[in-house]
Parts: structure tokens; C-alpha cells; sequence
């Protein structure tokens, strides 16, 4: 098989994305090329004769161009997408489906939606984490945190951190942007939170979660006003936030979702099913260090050995290659 992977178009973390990708690309018993989209149309004679390609990849798919498409499809070339953004812009992708001749989506209720309208080449296929990046430690006292969480001022985030600063006496570490606009006006400077606004990359994140006492894992929601999802489909598995936490062997409570057993039991993981499921939890589990070592070296090897993008690359080239 030879493989020409097209990165999404996209910075940040998608470039992580991409990166992880081509890393693990690079211990792959088959040719590969990989090309960015803005420069894909200029290069398309150039790679079909010289490099020849069975399978076109990419991530998302909204920065291939539709030429380049055409193009692929005229030769016979089969193209492949991961749909790392399912369901919350389910809409988008639905008007890229036919594109493809594989299709990996993140979440089984997107496959399930996918499926039921009559779409069969299908698969669930959940990120991963990059163990080159995620992984344990590496401690540093700058980087230390009672309570982190890292992520989009999300509604429902929003409200919990709020809930959890009005009943709780604990330290929240709050990393991302927008935070401090989306805070009541007395927590914007309150002395237990700590905002660091922005994005930050990867490498640094790992730092967080590898000197954080307990790390808070909300989901994004499916009702989100900004997501395009006009029939609601549900994010039923959980973030690729799950396993880089384990990959660093920090010691998180995730909120519960329906495929969370499919991928961890309990004595791996700690969720909870509301705000105060979620207090109750972190009061019980914050200061126990010996309960949270042995759940957090379970969850870790099951992680390193099962969530890797090395195990998720393989998965996509086996169903290329069948």
C-alpha cells in the first residue's frame, strides 16, 4: 500500500494531531507521503506519477479541495477521513461523506447516525493519545495544582467550576481561553483561582497534568449553540482528554458517558453524573494519594498499550488494506 496522508489545514491542535499522525506514520511497513492541502493542487500530477498513492487520508476533510477530489476518484484513488470533530459539527461532515470511501468518526453515536442513513463503510474510531507528549514524570513545582482543568469555557464548564468554587475550600488551576469573561465577576480574581488564559500546546499541558493533585474531565455538550448539529446527535464516547491524563498518570474524574465502560472499568477511573456527584468526588479522592497510585498506574498501562495513535493508525491501515 502506498499512503499519502493530507494534514488537516488547521493550526494548533490540529497541528498536534497531524504531528502524532506522521510520527507514527514513520514506524509503518508501507510508503507514505505526506502534503498540506494549500499545496496539494500544484503537486497533484507531480505525486500521482511519481509517488503513485492507493489511498488518499485525511483529518476532517474541509480543506481538501473538491478538484483534488475529483481528481483522486478519476484515478481510482480511494480516499479515507477521520472525523475528529463528531457530533458537535456533525452537519459539516455529513456534506462530506460522499467524498470518501472510508469513514472513521470518533463518537458511536455519530456512527450509529451515520449508519442509519444508510452510510456502510463506516467506522468508530476514537483519538488517542501521543506517549511521546502525554506521558509521566515530569514533575516541576512551577506546574503544580490541587484542582486543573484545561479546556473551552464551555456553559456546562462554566458551571460547574462556579459550583464547585461556591460549595468546595479548594485551589482550582482554570487553563484556556476566555475563562475570565465567562466567570461571575466575583471569581474573576478570587484568590482560589488561578487563570491561565489562552491556548496552550501539548508539551505544557502534560507538564499540568503531570503535577496536578486531581484533574476535572467535563465533556463538551451536544447542545452547545455554536455546534453544527441541527438534530442534537449526542457525543456518547469520551475525549481524547481521557487518555493523555492517563498517559501522564494523572489521577482525573470524567464525567460519565454511556461508552465509558467500553473503554475503562472502575478501578481505572473515577466519573461522576452530576455537579454534586463530581464535589462529593473530588472531596473523597483528593488527598487519598494511595488510592489515587494504584488507579492511576491501571489506567496508564491499559492506556499506553490501547489508546496510542500507534494502535488507532493500525486500525485505519488494516480496514485500508482489507
Amino acid at each position: 500500500m502506498k499512503l499519502l496522508y493530507i494534514t488537516s489545514g488547521y493550526s494548533k491542535i490540529y497541528q498536534y494531531l497531524d504531528q502524532s499522525i506522521l510520527g507514527t506514520l514513520i514506524d509503518q511497513n508501507f510508503e507514505w507521503l505526506a502534503v498540506q492541502p494549500s499545496e496539494l493542487i500544484q503537486q497533484l500530477d507531480f505525486i500521482t506519477t511519481t509517488f503513485h498513492p492507493d489511498i488518499v487520508f485525511t483529518l476532517l476533510g474541509n480543506h481538501l479541495p473538491q478538484k483534488a477530489i475529483q481528481y483522486f476518484k478519476k484515478r481510482n484513488i480511494k480516499l479515507a477521513v477521520w472525523l475528529t470533530e463528531d457530533p458537535f459539527y456533525i452537519d459539516t461532515s455529513l456534506l462530506l461523506l460522499n467524498n470518501f470511501d472510508f469513514i472513521f468518526t470518533i463518537d458511536s453515536e455519530a456512527l450509529k447516525y451515520y449508519t442509519a442513513l444508510g452510510y456502510t463503510n463506516v467506522y468508530h474510531l476514537p483519538l488517542a493519545t501521543n506517549i511521546e507528549v502525554f506521558k509521566p514524570n515530569l514533575k516541576n513545582p512551577k506546574y503544580k495544582s490541587e484542582v486543573l482543568f484545561i479546556g473551552y469555557p464551555y456553559p456546562n464548564r462554566v458551571k460547574l467550576i462556579q459550583f464547585l468554587l461556591e460549595k468546595t475550600p479548594y485551589h482550582y488551576t482554570i487553563i484556556g481561553q476566555h475563562w475570565r469573561n465567562k466567570l461571575l465577576k466575583k471569581w474573576k480574581n478570587h484568590r482560589r483561582i488561578k487563570i491561565i488564559e489562552g491556548w496552550i500546546p501539548p508539551q505544557e499541558v502534560a507538564l499540568f497534568y503531570n503535577n496536578a493533585s486531581l484533574i476535572l474531565n467535563p465533556h463538551r455538550s451536544h447542545l452547545f449553540p455554536q455546534n453544527k448539529n441541527k438534530n442534537k446527535v449526542k457525543n456518547n464516547t469520551i475525549n481524547n482528554r481521557a487518555f493523555d491524563i492517563a498517559a501522564c498518570q494523572g489521577f482525573q474524574i470524567i464525567e460519565e458517558k454511556p461508552d465509558l465502560s467500553s473503554f475503562f472499568n472502575k478501578n481505572e477511573i473515577v466519573s461522576y453524573n452530576s455537579f454534586q456527584d463530581c464535589l462529593n468526588k473530588i472531596s473523597f479522592y483528593l488527598n487519598d494519594t494511595i488510592i489515587k497510585k494504584l488507579m492511576v498506574e491501571k489506567i496508564h498501562a491499559k492506556v499506553v498499550t490501547q489508546h496510542t495513535f500507534h494502535e488507532r493508525i493500525h486500525f485505519i491501515t488494516t480496514i485500508l488494506q482489507s
